[in-house]
């Protein structure tokens, strides 16, 4: 999940590249250095920042150029970072926004679907998510509560994290998506459930693996009731069909932004 966009250094979208090098924050000791296109990389490092190398996730902590100037025009930038999952602060929060989850935790005596089961923390529960066209006023005013955190003074800086974290509730909003219908949308390849790190197997959770995606979420009674989805990098025809046939927009919380 994705706290700001996660980069992927295979993508090869533009030649235009820069040379990033990767510093283990704990030991100083060098772990790579890639080539990644410079549209990839934010304009500032402004916010949480985790990037992917070689499908292994690393969070950024201090972010060192080469030359002076804006960082579109840098040949080298050097990154100091730790595994996402060994990083933890005491003091800020690694996301502006997070889900409060209104379902029941442990283990279910038949899960829903068991093909795969889909690690999540309860920091990335629902952060790009799937939502009801019909409820995109009470959606902004959620999002208008998320930027605020977001466009805050950086005076602690916030690759660290931020001061506070804005507990959305949206238990009101229920998509009622029959399931069947949701899998003829998408052509499924395997189906399972959701388990939450320190929460055990979410009640009532899914995940479904299509061709392109893989989406998540809760049913109730053969109607999904949240949806979501674990990572994205441009929409395709997959989602954009999904999205017009059920009446949704997308938001990604963690980075306050609607598509429509």
């Amino acid at each position: 999940m994705n706290i700001s966009r996660v980069f992927d250094s295979t993508l090869t979208l533009f030649n235009q590249k820069t040379n990033v090098i990767l510093i283990d924050a704990n030991t100083g000791i060098t772990i790579t250095s890639v080539l990644l296109n410079k549209t990839l990389l934010p304009s500032e490092f402004n916010k949480p920042t985790v990037i992917k190398i070689d499908d292994k996730k690393w969070q950024v902590l201090k972010v060192k150029e080469q030359d002076k100037g804006s960082y579109f025009s840098k040949k080298k930038l050097t990154f100091h970072v730790m595994p996402v999952d060994t990083f933890t602060s005491q003091q800020t929060f690694i996301v502006a926004t997070m889900a409060h989850i209104d379902t029941t935790t442990g283990y279910p005596t038949k899960p829903l679907f068991d093909e795969f089961t889909l690690d999540l923390t309860a920091t990335d529960w629902l952060q790009l998510e799937l939502l009801p066209a019909s409820c995109i006023d009470t959606i902004t005013s959620h999002i208008l509560e998320v930027e605020s955190i977001l466009n805050s003074p950086d005076d602690y800086n916030h690759l660290l994290g931020y001061d506070k974290c804005y507990i959305r509730n949206l238990s009101n909003i229920s998509l009622g998506i029959p399931i069947g219908d949701f899998c003829n949308s998408i052509v499924p390849k395997r189906k399972g459930n959701v388990q939450l790190k320190d929460l055990n197997f979410l009640k009532d959770s899914f995940c479904i693996e299509s061709e392109n995606y893989i989406y998540y979420g809760i049913i109730n009674e053969g109607f999904i009731t949240k949806l979501a989805i674990l990572e994205y990098g441009s929409f395709d025809e997959e989602m954009h069909t999904l999205l017009e046939k059920h009446d949704l927009f997308f938001v990604d919380w963690a980075n306050a932004y609607i598509l429509k």
